[in-house]
């Protein structure tokens, strides 16, 4: 039997359309078995019945005949005889999957085995024990539903057997469409959904069906096996008696056999009809969305899909409230017409280049074209894109069946589905996304039992999520599982081969979890048919790779994973930054760039040296600097040697004047700036593939033509990284998390400088800091008998002035027209210190001083850009200033010492500021840099109450005084937060992991009360 190639291809199209709406709506109805939508059924079985109906139409006679058996099970759903339990949802999914094994091989689909199957499903259909009383109300809503959307009611029944009736019909196809707008296609669907077509004969006088079909008979008559009786055949599609005749069974037409091609000819021609009735009767003809349940363009391998025109009175038509139009263009066109687009591309950037020299007319035609082809470029991109759902709507099936394979309890959240990515982006990322799922549900989320013990819910979770930003599409896909064990990855490696114990101490722990990508590497002892070979995770990477992406994973033991993919929106045609060196030109691929910086021969900031890496600072941030130049002499992968010859091959050069540009890219969440010699502007390239020469160079990952038709490279970013080894520098990764640490909480580590007298520079902690203003001499007021007190009026208010040389021994203030005022925070009366100089704003010093320079209202100094600093104790210059100012007044006399404190601070300055005015207040303070320290004072030390910090490193506050509740030697002792983190949450977070209070650093009052509450409290 020979079939029309354009039939078979639709009916393969519409029924991987269906089966994947109909695993789709499974999975819903496994999910809510207590109380099933009977919609969602209604189109389960839809689906199944219309490949039964095309199927059977085309004589393929086991997928019609494994169809109909999943229909009768499904039939019992809808009457409520059966709930969608899992039993008999893993039947009918594995029933669609052997439906799409057979669909797809339409070939051998008469050769599958598929009695097993349908044996499985009659069983079930026939069990008496899944039998439940049948409540009438959602059925009859569904059926009420669906009466008023379809042309025909639906049968109770729709097996045929001795009983039915047999019948001879007349149908004038001619008249059905113009009279009563019902398509040939239509009119089959329809009958097939009540009976059986025995035999058919179609009859037409037309020579040439485009021509000739519209003034033309075209009649079709049937055998047809129904339930039906005759009168309500009749009556339902529209006949007199006179076409309608009783009929014995197994009695052929008395004409010649319908062939084939005479049945794929009603196909044939409603579509030839519809095109003729657009332009006769434009108004009603409705335009709808394809039989799918998504409205995105689908495209198959073999097609792109589109709506065809169907009525809203046919039966098995899923039809849309949204009206779309579409229509069906061959792939291989698409790709043509992307290519053409390219090379339009290409004839565009040169006209502008040359356009440039010529009549200005010229030129401004040139920008025309410029502007016409940008937006051709962008709209036939658009045909190409396709949503993330095609791929991700795999996902709930797989968690599912492992699920039950695994033992486990595991669900999966995704957003994202409507995210649009290039046609061959999104076939080369089915597999790899795949195949992390299978890790996540194999070695990823721990046995219910497991969970429960950690304190973890039995239920695992797996999160997939896809986002649009900056021009790239992320993917992050993450599970509560286990984690991944740095320790066990870096023996693993070792036992393996796979680095050597020299390499492996550079690595930190993300640059660990990557090991998880070599060939070869597997972490589990036991293999199975879904991981444990060492094969996997490389192909994911590799896969990634090859489509312009970046892969990372972050992960916490006991904690779950994190993978994170970046993805360029399609590979066709792409902005990219063209730059020379060594007068070839580059180009780097736009989504790479982050910003251009030029370091001018006047500028006195320059690239410097950490261990064997060139970096530059970047706005407080540490940037590994590769050399183009150098990166193209050597195409084997760098060494530290290779680094430290040459970083000190232009240590003369870093130390001239000699300006300098540089390129900062990024590959993934690392940055390192790439130094080139000239940078001539952006332009829009297409990406040719590597020859095979050049492929296994990683630092390109493709060519392009220019205007002028000379080739340039296209630079793999994060084959650079890789390649240089800027990923594994741990210098400069340890210095970045140095300086992040240091920018988290800008505000507290950063000192104001300045000058008093001609000889000291002194420095006050910004933080503290509540305004600085300038004041002239001459505001400047005088009380006293020996006008030896001075103030300012700021704002309407006196502010008392301090005069450092009449508090300590320093040098004498430098007389001058204007002066500077420095307010403090939360002094209760209103003082100022004035000074001459204002010297600006640094990083607070990490060694200070106490004992070298001992005097009043200096808790410390330190080297602060090369000067010797004295940073003031505020709080003590507060104390001494009240004493000048009102020293008539009684003073508080300080306490004998009465309680013992552990201080646990991280920075020296307010380890020392808090300590000081802690034992001002009477009070024994022991410290402590961290909480490892802390837990070993507590061991060795009786306190009354801790105060510490929450952010320090190797323990921080959170997990300190986790431990201190755990053990029952010291979890009786009261403790309070001191932290710049004044946010709800982290209040919050303090008291759930221990804390009986959460304080601010800056706030001394209010720290000092609390520290008296708590400890009266014991």
């Amino acid at each position: 039997m020979i079939a029309d190639a354009a039939l078979i291809n639709d009916f393969i199209d519409e029924s991987n359309e269906y089966l994947i709406t109909v695993e789709e709506n499974l999975l819903i109805l496994e999910s809510n078995r207590d109380n099933p939508d009977y919609d969602v059924i209604d189109k389960v079985f839809r689906g199944i019945h219309s490949i039964k109906g095309t199927a059977g139409f085309l004589n393929f006679k086991k997928i019609t005949e494994l169809s109909h058996v999943m229909e009768t099970l499904l039939d019992k759903m809808r009457a409520n005889e059966i709930k969608p339990e899992s039993h008999f949802i893993d039947v009918l999914l594995k029933s669609s999957d052997l439906l799409k094994q057979m669909i797809d091989d339409l070939d051998n689909s008469e050769q599958f085995n598929i009695q097993e199957m349908i044996s499985k499903i009659t069983q079930l259909s026939q069990d008496k024990i899944a039998h439940i009383d049948k409540p009438s109300s959602p059925k009859t809503n569904s059926i009420e539903k669906n009466s008023d959307q379809d042309h025909l009611p639906r049968p109770t029944k729709n097996i045929i057997n001795d009983s039915n009736h047999c019948l001879a019909i007349h149908f004038d196809l001619h008249e059905l469409y113009f009279k009563d707008e019902i398509t040939p296609v239509d009119l089959i669907r329809d009958l097939q959904s009540m009976g059986k077509i025995l035999d058919s004969k179609l009859n037409t006088s037309a020579i040439q069906i485009n021509q000739d079909l519209k003034n033309e008979n075209l009649t079709l008559d049937i055998i047809y096996e129904t339930i039906l009786e005759k009168e309500v055949v009749m009556t339902m599609f529209l006949r007199s008696s006179d076409d309608i005749k009783l009929h014995q069974k197994n009695l052929p037409m008395e004409k010649s056999q319908t062939t084939f091609k005479e049945k794929s000819l009603i196909s044939n021609l409603s579509k030839k009809i519809n095109s003729l009735t657009v332009k006769l009767k434009p108004e009603k003809v409705e335009k709808t969305t394809p039989l799918s349940s998504k409205k995105e363009l689908k495209v198959s391998k073999k097609d792109l899909k589109v709506s065809k025109k169907s009525k809203p009175k046919s039966v098995e038509s899923n039809i849309s409230s949204e009206s779309s139009a579409s229509i069906r263009i061959s792939v291989d066109i698409l790709d043509k017409l992307m290519s053409l687009a390219s090379e339009l591309v290409l004839v565009r950037n040169r006209l502008l280049m040359e356009s440039g020299n010529t009549d200005p007319v010229i030129g401004d035609i040139a920008q025309d074209l410029d502007v016409v082809t940008s937006e051709m470029q962008e709209t036939v991109m658009l045909t190409r894109m396709q949503p993330l759902g095609n791929v991700f709507n795999k996902m709930p099936r797989i968690v599912r069946d492992l699920t039950r394979r695994f033992h486990k309890n595991i669900d999966i959240q995704i957003t994202g589905n409507d995210v649009e990515l290039d046609k061959n982006i999104l076939e080369v990322l089915s597999s790899p996304l795949v195949h992390i799922i299978r890790n996540a549900c194999d070695h990823g989320i721990e046995m219910p039992e497991i969970r429960y013990g950690l304190g973890k819910p039995e239920t695992g979770l797996i999160t997939v999520n896809a986002y649009h930003q900056a021009g790239l599409i992320h993917i992050e896909i993450s599970d509560d599982g286990k984690g991944l064990d740095p320790t066990m990855i870096r023996t693993k490696a070792l036992e393996k081969g796979i680095i050597s114990k020299t390499d492996l101490d550079q690595l930190n722990d993300k640059d660990v979890f990557s090991l998880i990508m070599t060939p070869g590497f597997s972490t589990v002892s036991q293999m199975n048919d879904i991981s444990g070979r060492g094969v996997g995770m490389d192909v994911v990477k590799t896969a990634i790779a090859q489509i312009g992406g970046v892969i990372e994973i972050d992960s916490e033991p006991g904690g779950g994973i994190r993978i994170h993919m970046s993805l360029p929106l399609t590979l066709a045609i792409i902005p990219c930054l063209i730059v020379i060196t060594n007068n070839e030109r580059y180009a780097i691929p736009q989504v790479n760039m982050d910003e251009m910086v030029r370091l001018y021969d006047t500028s006195d900031q320059f690239i410097e040296r950490s261990s064997d890496q060139e970096v530059y600072r970047l706005r407080d941030r540490l940037l590994p600097v590769v050399r183009l130049n150098e990166l193209l002499k050597r195409s084997i992968r760098y060494t530290h040697q290779d680094r430290a010859e040459i970083t000190d091959d232009y240590t003369h050069e870093r130390k001239s004047s000699k300006s300098v540009l540089f390129a900062v890219v990024k590959t993934g969440s690392r940055r390192f700036g790439l130094i080139i010699d000239q940078m001539t502007g952006t332009e829009e390239i297409v990406v040719n593939p590597l020859p095979n020469t050049l492929k296994y160079i990683q630092i390109y990952q493709g060519t392009t033509i220019m205007g002028d038709g000379e080739v340039a490279m296209v630079l793999d970013i994060d084959g650079i990284a890789r390649h240089v080894g800027v990923e594994f520098n741990r210098t400069a990764e340890d210095e970045n998390l140095h300086v992040a640490k240091k920018m988290h909480s800008s505000n507290i580590q950063r000192i104001l400088t300045f000058e008093y007298g001609p000889k000291e520079q002194f420095a006050i902690p910004l933080i503290l800091v509540r305004r600085l203003t300038q004041i002239k001499h001459n505001q400047i007021e005088k009380v006293g008998a020996n006008d030896d007190r001075e103030f300012v009026t700021i704002d309407g208010e006196p502010v008392f002035i301090v005069r450092l040389d009449r508090l300590m021994e320093v040098s004498k203030c430098v007389e001058q027209e204007q002066y500077y005022i420095c307010l403090f925070r939360d002094s209760g009366t209103p003082f100022g210190v004035l000074f001459t100089k204002l010297k600006g704003v640094a990083e607070m010093p990490d060694e200070i001083q106490k004992e070298n320079y001992n005097l009043n209202c200096i808790f410390g100094c330190a080297l602060v850009n090369q000067r010797l600093t004295l940073l003031l104790d505020l709080y003590e210059l507060m104390d001494n200033g009240e004493k000048r100012w009102f020293s008539n007044h009684a003073l508080p006399e300080k306490t004998e010492i009465r309680n013992s404190i552990l201080l646990v601070e991280d920075t020296v300055f307010f380890s020392q500021l808090i300590r000081n005015f802690l034992e001002s207040n009477g009070y024994m303070v022991h410290t402590a840099e961290n909480g490892l320290e802390g837990l070993s004072v507590l061991e060795k030390t009786t306190v009354d109450l801790i105060v510490s910090d929450i952010e320090m490193p190797i323990m921080d506050g959170w997990k300190f005084i986790q431990a201190v509740r755990k053990n029952k030697h010291y979890q009786h002792i009261p403790a309070m937060a001191l932290s710049a983190l004044n946010s709800p949450e982290s209040i919050e977070k303090s008291m759930q992991m221990g804390f009986d209070a959460h304080e601010i650093k800056i706030d001394k009052e209010r720290m000092l009360a609390c520290v008296e509450k708590l400890l009266n409290k014991t």
